[in-house]
């Protein structure tokens, strides 16, 4: 069967840039990371109610971990150019669902692999003993191409369709070609056991020979023996009879191409041994197929893949190239496509031919906590806006630094950097942007009062934008309080929907609003207030009762690990007023650490391990650096107050929770050999000293319990070691 190029346009864009593609040389890596996290300002696109606000370029705050697409339609906004193309504005414009818009519909064909799927189900054939998907091929360690492209899929459904037009869907030589098919598709996946091509009797139909021959050398290219795939598409290319002779020709240098191109080296070491690709043999190959091909797919595939190899040996000019496309007052025809030539690009050259990358410089920053990545960037950044003064190289130059100078930029340059962005007035489109960063930048310093009087002269604009952005502007507002009453003010935001990471895409997907603290602010209270601040949040009646509950539980815990009695007292009866619960003195202990044990106690931190929260602010992708480098100090605490934090901050870090869950739980337990949660409880702490955060002589207690009191529970049944 026919094995068509690449169709980056028909993905989505998330798919486009997280498989990599064999002509997409960009890197990802694989992995099992997932995670979700509620945001009141959404780090990966426009929140939807202000995307018609951003399309018509008032772009609030940017971020550098923004999807490349957003980040390319504010470029062209800030040339004062338009942005994307009418029907791409309507799709943005328009989401079908509460996911990332469409632009297919509902009523969209299937496509790919999918449509084989339904092709096979129209004709009568019965399911494989496989799942029938495109499977990956590794190129290089960790790096992964899709090994049956969706084009493969979509002709097999074509030419099957084909077949039993012309010989009837009854027909045996058919069901013959479809077991054959069915042989060539085993092969995508790799953990798939691959199946055998059916024999062909010696009076098998012409065309069904040459249809295996195909299904033959496609299985050889599936399978990455590509000396040999390379051989048999030659052969079939020299028959002309075969009605597959085109697509071998050009399958051919396609097997080729995948057994010499392994990583991006290798298109080097093509340049030194053939100066020029137009002389190349399989240039020459590509080109005949080019001009002398009658199907039109063919023409277009082997085109391609000139374009891609003939780009090769000239990279920068068509880095070049495409910037221009990008500066010119006509929008480029696919922005998505243009990303992942971008991409592309990146991968062949060096580093040094796309330092005035702005895309490239800007995500770069992104890469929070990776320091000398984003210092890096920066420095690119700010040479771009040197070279250029153009205000979107600035906007993204602000977006990389950390607030402080360093031995790269001194605080005159930094400053110099913050007063050039002072000219651009409230009708400009980075003027929020601009806004934004001066007060973080400020906060950096712990110039406070510089900060606020920021905040205080963007407070008029702020009432016409999004909910997002004005939300951005508070998490700035909490970090410049002055005192804990005014935090309060500015502590609780809305969550406006999920960003959902994982491994190597992101999603922002919508959702009903509800009163949230979001992570980053989360963290910063535990590194910044001790427990006795967080209990007066907690007692602030104009906070939700269930942000109150959280800021109790935190208090709560931290007085009875601290060993702060009196804390722990007036935590416990602020938390007992707000769930409406009454624990006895005597077994206070024990349910907090039941409730920390199940993970049922509401509080600002809570891992799946069990470990101390400590205030430590990891990164995802959905995070930027600003968020990262949330080292400001409250400002209403003293030096005292913050040597007092940092004690409170390294006992806890120090402290092992699991070992003081079992001092609590463990006699508790001793003492209530009924209990009918007991078996549960003792399972889930055998679990976590020996898989959380280690304590040997807990789990051997949790276990030695378990089995005495509770011997024939299914808990200790399946809990059969502690170490």
């Amino acid at each position: 069967m026919p094995i068509r190029r690449y169709h980056l346009c028909r993905r989505p864009a998330w798919l486009a840039a997280s498989l990599l593609l064999a002509l997409s040389a960009a890197t990802q890596a694989s992995g099992g990371y997932s995670d979700e996290q509620r945001v009141g300002t959404s780090r990966l696109q426009p929140e939807p109610a202000a995307m018609p606000r951003f399309l018509n370029g008032q772009l609030g705050v940017l971020w550098p971990s923004y999807e490349r697409s957003y980040l390319m339609l504010a470029y062209r906004q800030t040339l004062g150019l338009k942005p994307a193309h009418e029907e791409a504005l309507a799709a943005l414009l328009k989401p079908t669902s509460q996911d990332a818009p469409s632009t297919t519909g509902s009523d969209a064909k299937p496509y790919g692999a999918q449509n084989w799927i339904e092709t096979r189900r129209q004709f009568g054939l019965r399911d494989t003993p496989y799942p029938i998907e495109s499977g990956i091929r590794e190129q290089i360690s960790y790096v992964y191409s899709e090994n049956c492209q969706p084009g493969a899929f979509e002709l097999a459904a074509r030419t099957l369709a084909q077949r039993q037009r012309d010989h009837g869907q009854a027909d045996d030589w058919v069901k013959l070609w479809a077991q054959g098919q069915d042989a060539v598709f085993s092969t995508c996946d790799k953990r798939n056991t691959a199946l055998s091509l059916p024999t062909l009797p010696a009076n098998a139909p012409r065309w069904l020979q040459q249809d295996q021959a195909y299904q033959a050398a496609a299985m050889l290219l599936y399978q990455d023996k590509l000396a040999e795939a390379s051989q048999a598409f030659d052969s079939l290319a020299a028959d002309t009879a075969s009605p597959w002779h085109e697509w071998a020709g050009y399958l051919s240098v396609r097997s080729w191409w995948r057994e010499t191109f392994t990583e991006p080296a290798a298109y080097a070491t093509l340049r030194e041994t053939a100066p020029s690709w137009a002389e190349h043999p399989m240039a020459q190959r590509l080109r005949h197929t080019v001009r002398n091909a009658k199907d039109e797919e063919v023409r277009e595939a082997a085109q391609e893949l000139y374009d891609i190899l003939a780009t090769r040996y000239a990279p920068k000019a068509a880095h070049l190239a495409l910037w221009q496309q990008m500066n010119e007052p006509e929008p480029v025809p696919d922005l998505d496509g243009w990303i992942s030539s971008a991409r592309w690009l990146w991968a062949v050259m060096g580093e040094a031919d796309y330092a005035d990358d702005w895309l490239f410089q800007t995500r770069k920053a992104a890469t929070a906590g990776i320091r000398s990545t984003s210092s890096d960037a920066a420095q690119k950044l700010i040479a771009g806006w040197q070279r250029t003064q153009s205000p979107i190289w600035l906007a993204s130059a602000l977006m990389a630094l950390s607030g402080k100078s360093s031995s790269d930029l001194s605080q005159a340059d930094l400053d110099t950097l913050i007063d050039a962005s002072r000219q651009y007035q409230p009708e400009h489109p980075l003027y929020l942007h601009f806004a934004w960063q001066r007060a973080r930048l400020a906060l950096a310093r712990e110039d406070y009062p510089g900060a606020r009087k920021e905040l205080a002269q963007v407070a008029p604009q702020l009432k016409r934008e999004s909910l997002g952005t004005r939300q951005a502007f508070d998490q700035l507002s909490m970090l410049a309080a002055a005192d804990l009453p005014t935090l309060a003010r500015y502590l609780v935001r809305t969550s406006l929907g999920k960003e959902i990471i994982d491994s190597d895409f992101v999603q922002f997907v919508a959702e009903e609003p509800t009163p949230l603290i979001e992570q980053a602010s989360r963290s910063w209270l535990l590194a910044n207030l001790n427990g006795e601040d967080l209990l007066s949040l907690a007692k602030i009646k104009t906070l939700p009762d269930a942000i109150r509950l959280q800021l109790a539980g935190e208090a709560w815990r931290m007085g009875a690990l601290l060993d702060q009695p009196k804390l722990e007292k007036s935590a416990y009866e602020t938390w007992s007023s707000l769930s409406s619960q009454k624990i006895a003195p005597a077994a206070q202990r024990f349910h907090l650490a039941r409730s920390m044990l199940l993970k049922a106690l509401p509080r600002l931190n809570q891992n799946e391990s069990g470990v101390a929260a400590t205030g430590y602010h990891s990164w995802t992708p959905s995070e930027q650096p600003a968020d990262y480098r949330w080292e400001t100090r409250p400002a209403f605490q003293n030096t005292a107050q913050r040597a007092a934090q940092q004690t409170d901050l390294n006992t806890l870090r120090e402290r092992n929770e699991t070992e003081w869950l079992g001092r609590q739980i463990l006699p508790w337990l001793s003492t209530q050999p009924k209990s009918a949660e007991g078996p549960a409880l003792l399972e889930k702490l055998v679990w976590e000293s020996r898989r959380g955060m280690r304590h040997t002589p807990t789990s051997r207690a949790a276990f030695q319990l378990l089995h005495k009191q509770y011997p024939n529970s299914p808990e200790a049944q399946r809990t059969r070691y502690y170490y």
